[in-house]
């Protein structure tokens, strides 16, 4: 048990992925806050409109500088992890791919059918329960959408090349 707890703890002062670049990105915001703080006109006096700005910069900077020593520290990350893999799944990078083919239908078929479409394979991505399922909950928020913007709110929503 006290190797295992050993090991946990070892692994968890690795670094993560792209936690480096992010110390760098801190320590970089802090000097050019601090920099903009000093740009603050004033008298010189403990009550100047730049003061409170001046201290909360330096003591962001001094923050941002000791966390980056503790950062590059630390193990680089195991080869098998990765920036981009952790931060882009699957799932979000499906969803990305949908929004612009939703930008592309709407631009062609209008907003109907676009959003019926967008709607229909979204939620059949997420609650995989179904197609019926998928269409009938599609067909609804549509028709709560269409009814919302266009006859409540009297948007023109976009007909598409089609509409023309």
């Amino acid at each position: 048990m006290l190797a295992k707890t050993t090991i946990e703890s070892s692994e968890a002062k690795r670094r993560i992925p792209g936690e480096s670049i992010f110390s760098l990105g801190l320590v970089g915001f802090s000097v050019l806050a601090l920099y903009l703080s000093i740009g603050i006109p004033g008298e010189a006096s403990i009550s100047m409109p730049g003061t409170l700005p001046l201290v909360a910069s330096m003591v962001l900077l001094l923050s941002a500088i000791a966390f980056s020593r503790r950062v590059w520290a630390a193990p680089a990350p195991l080869k098998d992890q990765s920036f981009f893999r952790i931060m882009t799944p699957m799932r979000w990078v499906n969803f990305v791919l949908l929004g612009i083919g939703y930008v592309v239908l709407l631009a062609y078929f209008g907003f109907l059918i676009a959003t019926f479409l967008y709607l229909f394979l979204t939620i059949s991505y997420l609650h995989r329960g179904g197609w019926m399922l998928a269409f009938f909950v599609s067909v609804n928020f549509l028709a709560i959408i269409y009814m919302v913007f266009r006859l409540l709110f009297q948007i023109i929503l976009p007909e598409g090349v089609q509409g023309n």
